[in-house]
């Protein structure tokens, strides 16, 4: 699994959202993989509350979600070059990001050529560029708080009706109170519960054995 750690393109939550996601992932037999993708932090950037217009954020930082998906890309690649030597499975390599790292995942997933795309992915808190998703768009995993004040609720949701009419499998979680950028860090809120529900999907889809 290649997990992309949010950060506004500007940075990254490498711990939170990164190397405690794979260390998680390791725990339960997958191997994980966290993309330390091109950022950029300049001054003259919009800040994440410059604006309540999230579409005109995002038009912003446009240019910088492209250098991101790039390197998503690269990252699909690499390591299906070097299945064998890093010992995986060429047809199991999955894709998740939080934030702007899941808009990477969903950039990778949408804008890849046919060998790019990851065989599962999972979006966190996250959006995707739009139109509809490829024929073999993998199965998604969807994880949003209804209280995020940074990413609309309704990007997920957009995603999930989606998948739906390309009659592609999708689950989404939507949790009254978590906000946004909760990682894989507790914080007594009901977002706490996602990585429950994404290991028994990850088992549902046959990734993991069940514990």
């Amino acid at each position: 699994m290649i997990v992309c750690p949010g950060g506004g393109f500007r940075g990254l939550y490498i711990i939170e959202e990164g190397v405690m996601v794979a260390e998680w992932l390791a725990a339960r037999g997958v191997t994980a993989f966290v993309l330390k993708y091109r950022v950029r932090h300049d001054p003259d950037l919009p800040q994440a509350d410059d604006s309540d217009d999230f579409a005109t954020r995002l038009q912003a930082l446009e240019p910088l979600r492209k250098i991101a998906a790039a390197d998503g890309i690269q990252a699909m690649r690499y390591l299906r070059a070097h299945a064998e030597e890093l010992n995986v499975d060429v047809n199991r390599i999955g894709m998740m990001g939080f934030s702007a790292g899941a808009m990477t995942t969903m950039s990778v997933v949408m804008e890849g050529d046919l060998a790019d795309i990851p065989a599962i992915a999972a979006s966190i808190y996250g959006a995707m560029p739009g139109g509809m998703p490829p024929g073999n768009a993998p199965p998604l995993f969807i994880v949003h708080a209804r209280d995020d004040s940074l990413v609309p609720l309704k990007k997920s949701l957009e995603m999930q009706s989606a998948w739906e009419a390309a009659g592609l499998p999708v689950e989404l979680h939507v949790f009254e109170e978590g906000g946004h950028g909760f990682g894989a860090v507790k914080r007594d809120q009901p977002s706490d519960a996602w990585m429950d529900y994404f290991e028994r999907w990850l088992v549902d889809q046959g990734w993991i054995s069940a514990i």
